[in-house]
């Protein structure tokens, strides 16, 4: 029997298929680890969002209204014009510490300033500070009275004011962070736009720069009596 040898045509044909074939293989696994990426990018960013409003949240939702000051400033970023808001709010050193509370009355001494800002850098991050409330000159924490120039505080290294017996970052990734009082309907409302990373697409280079962003409203639930 006669063997006969692949023609030139057949192994350039051959040839072809197995390279569409090894491409498509290679665009399959492209596509698969970008979207990997893309998927933990996202998860990162949505447990920071998360993590960062469930504490504001809280002390929120604990302080008296009265007590509430804030800040508005916009800056300049890569992102265009965004707002880097602060916000200052009456608290507490240790809830479950009785000592917190005034005797008989059981009203919450406001022994601390809870103030939340973001700083004025192009990757913006949003930091919480505990600050020290001391009683009045008659011995009382009565009236609450706002904090005042809350633009001293809010810098770009928060760990350098000798004034904070506490400091937290809770976002790296900001954006933006807005604050309205709404001294009418008694409501503290914030936005929280965090950037997410930027991955590229699953069938091109190019990079996809995408946001998340949290609204809330919060009415605080110790704003009785209002001293």
């Amino acid at each position: 029997m006669t063997r006969r040898g692949f023609s030139l045509l057949e192994v350039i044909v051959v040839c072809a298929l197995m390279g569409f074939v090894m491409g498509g293989v290679f665009l399959l696994f492209r596509m698969g680890t970008r979207g990997f990426s893309r998927a933990v990018s996202e998860s990162g960013a949505v447990g920071e969002l998360q993590r960062a409003t469930r504490v504001i949240q809280r002390d929120l939702r604990l302080t008296h209204f009265l007590s509430a000051s804030d800040r508005q400033r916009e800056v300049t970023t890569s992102d265009g014009k965004v707002e880097r808001d602060g916000l200052a709010v009456a608290g507490l050193a240790n809830w479950a510490d009785p000592s917190n509370f005034e005797v008989g009355t059981e009203l919450p001494k406001w022994n601390r300033w809870i103030l939340f800002y973001a700083d004025g850098e192009d990757k913006g991050r949003l930091h919480r500070l505990e600050i020290q409330r001391s009683r009045n000159a008659k011995g009382s924490y009565y009236p609450l009275v706002p904090l005042g120039d809350l633009s001293s505080y809010m810098t770009s290294d928060p760990v350098q004011q000798e004034v904070a017996l506490r400091v937290s970052t809770l976002c790296y990734q900001l954006r933006s962070f807005g604050v309205e009082i709404d001294p009418y309907k008694r409501l503290l409302r914030l936005t929280v736009r965090l950037n997410k990373d930027g991955v590229k697409r699953m069938t091109s280079e190019q990079r996809v720069q995408d946001s998340l962003e949290a609204r809330f409203e919060i009415s605080p639930m110790n704003s009785y009596p209002e001293i």
